[in-house]
C-alpha cells in the first residue's frame, strides 16, 4: 500500500558561496513560539486525530517551550525539525502518542526535560517513545572511543526499537528529515550521516517494509555520497553505486553483538513487519 508521504523537493547541495544572501536580510523566526505555517502544516496533516487536537497543541506548545532559543545550522528555529519529524509521521496516518512522541522527541536529549515529566505530562507511551529514541549517555571511560560510543548507542537504539515499532517510526521520520535537510551542514557531515543512514536506517525501513521512508532516504542518501553523479544520472542508476560504497551492516550487526543476540533483536525487528502491514491494511478498510 503506498501511503500519501509528502516527498521532499530534488536536492540541490549548494556551497555557502551560493547560497540565496535575501535570506540573511529577513529578520530570523522567534524560537517561541512556534512558526504559524509550520504549525498549521502539521495540524492539516493530523486531521484525522481531530480528537486528539488538544493534546497535540499541547504537545507543540510544550516542545517549543523546551527547545525556545535553540536553531538549527539553518538558522531555523530548532522546533521546526520535531513539528516536520511529527509532520512525517501524520502523514504516515500514526496514532495520536506516536505523533506526540515525534514532537518531544529531542526533548529529553537536548534540554532540561526529563522522561518522568513527560510522563506526567503526556503519559507512559509517549515517554517510552521518546525514551527510546533518545541517545544515552555515554559511560566515562567510553566517551573518549567514539567508535565504541556509537556502537553503545546504535546497540540501546536497536533493543529499544525491538521492544516497540513506534520507536522505529519515530527514528526512521526524524532521520528523514535530517537528510532532507543535510544541505546546511558540513560536507564531511553530509558523508558520514548520508553513509550511516545506507548502512543503518535503509536496511530497518526494509525491513519492517516502510516502502516509501526506505526508497527517500536511499535516494537522498545516494545524491549527498555522490552529488556531481547525482546531476548526471537516474537515482536508479545511482543507488547502486551507493550500496557498493555502503553494504547494509544491520544484518552483521544483529549476528555478531551477543547484547542483540541474547535479547532476540533480529527476530523481534522482523515482526514489526507485521504490525506495519496490519497498520497499512487497516488504513486500507477505511479508504
Amino acid at each position: 500500500m503506498t501511503l500519501p508521504l509528502t516527498m521532499a523537493p530534488p536536492l540541490t547541495v549548494p556551497s555557502a558561496a551560493n547560497l540565496p544572501h535575501a535570506a540573511a536580510t529577513e529578520p530570523p523566526l522567534a524560537t517561541y513560539p512556534a512558526p504559524a505555517r509550520q504549525v498549521d502544516d502539521h495540524f492539516e496533516a493530523g486531521r484525522y486525530l481531530e480528537h486528539d487536537a488538544e493534546r497535540l497543541r499541547a504537545a507543540v506548545d510544550f516542545a517549543a517551550r523546551a527547545h525556545e532559543g535553540q536553531r538549527r545550522k539553518s538558522g531555523e528555529p530548532y522546533i521546526i525539525h520535531p513539528l516536520a519529524t511529527a509532520r512525517i509521521l501524520a502523514d504516515l496516518r500514526l496514532d495520536a502518542d506516536t505523533i506526540v512522541a515525534g514532537l518531544l522527541h529531542d526533548v529529553v536529549e537536548d534540554t532540561d526535560i526529563t522522561l518522568d515529566r513527560i510522563c506526567d505530562e503526556f503519559g507512559e507511551s509517549v515517554s517510552m517513545i521518546v525514551a527510546g529514541v533518545t541517545d544515552e549517555e555515554p559511560a566515562k571511560q567510553e566517551a573518549a572511543d567514539k567508535a565504541a560510543v556509537a556502537k553503545v548507542q546504535q546497540r540501546e537504539l536497536l533493543l529499544a526499537m525491538s521492544a516497540e515499532w513506534r520507536v522505529v517510526l519515530v527514528k526512521l521520520a526524524d532521520r528523514l528529515h535530517n537528510m532532507r535537510t543535510l544541505e546546511h551542514m558540513p560536507r564531511l557531515k553530509q558523508m558520514k550521516k548520508a553513509k550511516e543512514t545506507l548502512e543503518l536506517f535503509v536496511p530497518l525501513a526494509r525491513r519492517i517494509g516502510a516502502r516509501e521512508l526506505e526508497a527517500e532516504l536511499q535516494r537522498l542518501s545516494a545524491q549527498y555520497l555522490f552529488p556531481r553523479a547525482a546531476t548526471l544520472v537516474t537515482p536508479a542508476l545511482l543507488t547502486p553505486l551507493a550500496k557498493m560504497q555502503c553494504p547494509d551492516l544491520l544484518d552483521d550487526f544483529l549476528d555478531s553483538d551477543e547484547h542483540l543476540s541474547a535479547s532476540d533483536v533480529d527476530f523481534r525487528l522482523s515482526c514489526h513487519r507485521e504490525r506495519w502491514a496490519a497498520h497499512c491494511a487497516r488504513l486500507h478498510e477505511y479508504e
